[in-house]
């Protein structure tokens, strides 16, 4: 798996007034981690794929999980579904190990309270055809927007 942040991806960019025009812009790589402690899942984080040890100790320590002196190894697997990091810690900190999330997102990634990458990364369902809308109604939609939002005024 590549550690590239950003992938190059041919856009289009529509403006008012102007026709569109092909480019080519850098997007933000991000990838499934799943952080686990001596071998045992505790949650799955979306980033990118670039220092995800260094991600690892920072969500130890922050979280509270344990002081970096307790930290012995930090062992990175890249995998068909994501990254899987493992966290080794020595065997005093195991008492201060956090429990493992189990959060609920309703309006996010999705990934809130998931534990393992399989249970992340799942395929997605196939989406029929469905209406399309013209490149002309998307400035007239922003242009009527300001007049609907009378609280904005």
């Amino acid at each position: 798996m590549s550690r590239s942040s950003a992938t190059p991806r041919p856009v289009l960019q529509w403006r008012a007034g102007t026709p569109v025009q092909a480019l080519e812009r850098p997007l933000p790589r991000e990838t499934a981690v799943g952080l686990s402690f001596d071998g045992r899942p505790h949650t799955v984080l979306m980033a990118t794929p670039r220092d995800v040890e260094d991600l690892a100790l920072g969500f130890v320590i922050t979280e509270g999980i344990a002081s970096a002196a307790d930290v012995l190894d930090i062992v990175r697997k890249d995998e068909a579904l994501g990254i899987l990091v493992d966290i080794r810690l020595a065997p005093g900190a195991l008492a201060r190990k956090a429990r493992p999330r189990n959060l609920e997102g309703r309006s996010s990634c999705g990934l809130c309270g998931v534990q393992r990458l399989a249970d992340a990364v799942r395929p997605l369902p196939v989406v029929g055809a469905g209406a399309r809308i013209e490149h002309a109604a998307i400035p007239r939609a922003l242009a009527a927007l300001e007049a609907e939002q009378a609280l904005g005024a």
